[in-house]
């Protein structure tokens, strides 16, 4: 016979805790089943150098790496064919489109000069009208965050290109509005050039800002007081923890060599079970 409280114990922690381990190991065995094998051959314009080649592989397979789940990917494998065709398989419950196209985009990362836009006015000589995504709190509803479509004049001109940075880690301040922060170090011969494009950004006019975009898409911006030194910064006005983390994932995967440009064509879906594609690192 058991105790009055073995048997409490059994009823309500040991059975609900066994049926939860039972529809996890369920889950677990049927969600492949579910899944959707999408094949893509991938096609490189142009003719590539070696070292381009070489680059270009790491950086689809860093991608491959760091991109699968911004995008409800279940998994994602790439490999090389002796002709220069890469192979990318896909398996995920909805169309991959998204994903396919953030593995083929460019990725530039580019520093620009950004000034705020009044209402109704031109934009300034060398600049033109673009949005800044800000986020914004309804007190009422705290913490959902709204993002609103901010105009900003931005610079013709890029301030700053960057082909790759030291580290980037996206963190969450420890704030009552837990604001996603995305840090960046930059590599050390960019270090003087960051610093010497906020300083002279610092000399502007009044509420002149700093914007980060990638290809051509403005992330966000923020005002420069001062010269930065040391080639580290935070962004702290990324519209959401999501953006911020999809942010830091393109940032460190890096953007395509000079001049490649990538097309995917869809392939057939396979008649059986694909074995492991592996990555070109590996």
């Amino acid at each position: 016979m058991t105790s009055p409280a073995a048997s409490h114990l059994i009823r309500r922690v040991l059975i609900p805790a066994a049926f939860v381990l039972f529809i996890g190991v369920l889950f677990g065995l049927l969600a492949p089943s579910f899944l959707t094998t999408w094949p893509y051959a991938v096609y490189v314009e142009g003719t590539l150098s070696p070292e381009a080649r070489e680059s270009l592989s790491q950086t689809l397979a860093d991608r491959v790496r760091l991109f699968p789940h911004h995008f409800r990917v279940s998994k994602a494998s790439l490999a090389v064919s002796e002709d220069g065709t890469y192979t990318l398989i896909v398996r995920s419950r909805e169309d991959p489109a998204d994903f396919v196209a953030a593995m083929l985009s460019p990725n530039v990362l580019e520093l620009r000069e950004a000034r705020r836009a009044e209402d109704g006015a031109d934009p300034l000589e060398g600049f033109y009208l673009a949005v800044l995504p800000t986020p914004e709190y309804d007190m009422m509803k705290f913490p959902e965050r709204n993002v609103r479509k901010q105009p900003i004049f931005l610079s013709q001109s890029p301030g700053m290109t960057l082909r790759k940075v030291a580290s980037v880690k996206m963190w969450t301040a420890k704030t009552t509005t837990r604001d996603p922060v995305i840090s960046l170090e930059f590599l050390e011969e960019d270090a003087p050039r960051f610093a010497d494009l906020t300083g002279r950004l610092a000399q502007g006019p009044d509420r002149t800002m700093l914007a980060m975009l990638i290809d051509g898409k403005v992330i966000t911006a923020g005002i420069v007081d001062d010269r930065i030194e040391g080639g580290r910064v935070e962004l702290r006005d990324v519209a959401t923890k999501e953006d911020a983390a999809l942010i830091a994932a393109m940032i460190e995967a890096g953007p395509l060599p000079p001049g490649v440009i990538l097309r995917a064509e869809e392939q057939p879906p396979p008649t059986s079970r694909l074995p492991r594609t592996p990555a070109p690192s590996e």
